[in-house]
């Protein structure tokens, strides 16, 4: 999904090793080419129903927004 900014929210698969079962990750990122670049993204959700429930509490907002959020991790 296209965000203002150059920006984008995807969903990628995330698993510690290969013979684990992939968790799906939401991030946002600035994107060139539908690609992110390294750096520049962060984990908003582990998951669907996590980011669901988040834009849920914030009343359809974008809570990755607000100066105080702190995402999981930053790739």
């Amino acid at each position: 999904m296209d965000l203002a900014e150059g920006r984008a929210i995807a969903y990628v698969p995330f698993s510690l090793n290969k013979f684990e079962r992939s968790d799906w990750w939401i991030v946002v990122g600035t994107s060139e080419d539908e690609e992110f670049r390294q750096g520049n993204v962060s984990v908003i959700a582990k998951g669907f129903l996590q980011f669901f429930k988040q834009i849920m509490d914030a009343d359809g907002r974008c809570y990755f927004d607000e100066p105080d959020f702190q995402p999981d991790v930053v790739l």
